[in-house]
This record gives structure tokens, sequence and C-alpha cells, in this order.
């Protein structure tokens, strides 16, 4: 029987790009629309949590408070999802956004959480470029294999406006190549679709 562990684990040394971005003001904002809902990724999935990331836990996650002020936050959003039973290929899924007051800002911080990416990874962990078609305004994406617990992370860090999006997807390493990928880019390009909608 496979086991995977948790996307959590999977992902933990590249997880200051979630919060990187995470960027001034405490402003309440309601972003839980644009991140992926439920009904977006069929029966074979169940939500694990859903939670704001406000300036505060941005800060406590390893982002600076200068960082958060530097790039004008005013808020961020987090599903996460793991797959009952023998659901095929993904494994666990997270989706976060985050606001800025200014595109400009969001600008910054996508560039800002490029240039972290993958600082303090292993070489046994290290992350690639994975080349898709653009994402919103601009977007890069990667690969990372774990062979310590056979599994493939894919995600993807994009701007929209004044919206950063960033997405996590986790599987088995046997099924790397197209039957992560095409369900990554697909899911990828919902959440994408939602977060278009913001004004």
């Amino acid at each position: 029987m496979r086991v995977l562990a948790p996307l959590s684990i999977c992902v933990a040394a590249v997880l200051f790009v979630a919060t990187a971005v995470s960027c001034g003001s405490s402003k309440a904002i309601a972003l839980d629309p644009y991140t992926l809902q439920r009904s977006d990724l069929g029966a074979h999935f169940k939500q694990k949590a859903a939670h704001p990331v406000p300036n505060a836990l941005a800060i406590k996650q390893g982002t600076s408070a200068a960082t958060v002020r530097r790039y004008g936050r005013v808020g961020g959003y987090e599903r996460q999802f793991r797959a009952r039973g023998l659901a095929p290929n993904l494994r666990g899924i997270k989706s976060r956004v985050v606001a800025t007051r200014t595109a400009a800002g969001s600008h910054g911080a996508f560039l800002y959480s490029i240039a972290r990416t993958g600082v303090g990874l292993s070489k046994r962990n290290s992350i690639h470029r994975l080349v898709l078609p653009r994402v919103g305004s601009e977007s890069r994406c990667y690969y990372l294999d774990d062979t310590r617990v056979d599994a493939r992370v894919y995600f993807c860090i994009w701007r929209q406006g004044r919206l950063i999006g960033e997405l996590f997807i986790s599987g088995f390493l046997e099924d790397a190549g197209p039957a992560l990928l095409r369900p990554f880019e697909r899911i990828l390009n919902k959440q994408a679709s939602r977060m278009a909608s913001f004004r």
C-alpha cells in the first residue's frame, strides 16, 4: 500500500514562499472566495483546513514585519485538501491567496517571493523550474521531488492585479509526469479564474 506524507511535510522546506509574499495593513478583507473550493476538485477530495492568514500569522510564520509593511499586505486566506481513500494521482492540495493594497506592491512581493524560492533546501530536495503557459499577469512554476516520502510536489506562484495566488499539489513520485501535471494545470486555472473576479 502506498503511503504519502502530508503535503505540509513535502513542502515544508519551501513554505517560505507562502509567507514571503505576506506583504502591510491589517485591514480585513474577504479572500476565501478566491482560493480553490471543494466544488472545484470533485468527490475524491475533502477539505482538511481553511483559515485566514492575517498579518500577525504571516509574521509568526517567518516573514519580517518590515516585509509585511513594504508590500502593503491587506490579507490572506488558505485552504488545504486531502484525497479520500485511493483517489488517483493527486494526494494533497494547498491553495492560498494574498492581497496587497496596490498592484505595484503585489508585483514587488511576487519578485521577492521568486528570489527566495528554494532558499535553505538541500541538494537532494532541489527545486526545478516548470515551464507552463503564463497565469495571470506574471507567474513562475516549479517542481520538487522528495524520494524520502516518494513524492513529487508541483507548485506555482502568480500575480493577478493586487492578488498573489499560490498552489501546491503533491502526488506519488511514480505518477510524476502527465498524470500529475494535467490535473495541476486544470486546478491552477480554476483558482486563477476565481482570482480574476477580484475587484
